[in-house]
C-alpha cells in the first residue's frame, strides 16, 4: 500500500489500491471507504469493491451510512 501511495497522487487509484490491500488478506466479499466531506459535513462513499445490486441498493447503503456518520459527528459516538 505504501508503494501505491508513493507512486500515485490520484485519489481514486490510491483508495482502490488501499481497499484491495486491506480486503484481500481478509477474503472480504465487499468493502467500501467512507470519507468525511468537509463541505457537506457528511460522510460520502469514496470507493467500493464487490458490492452487489444496482444503483438503488448503493444509494440506500449510502443513506444509511450517512445517517450513521451524522450520529458519530454530532455525538462523537454511535
Amino acid at each position: 500500500m505504501v508503494s501505491a501511495l508513493n507512486r500515485s497522487l490520484d485519489m481514486e487509484e490510491t483508495l482502490d489500491e488501499s481497499m484491495k490491500t486491506m480486503t484481500e488478506p481478509m477474503k472480504a466479499d465487499a468493502s467500501a471507504i467512507w470519507i468525511l466531506d468537509p463541505k457537506r459535513g457528511r460522510f460520502a462513499i469514496s470507493a467500493s469493491r464487490g458490492t452487489t445490486g444496482g444503483q438503488e441498493q448503493k444509494q440506500r447503503l449510502s443513506e444509511f451510512f450517512e445517517t450513521l456518520g451524522d450520529q458519530i459527528i454530532q455525538n462523537g459516538q454511535l
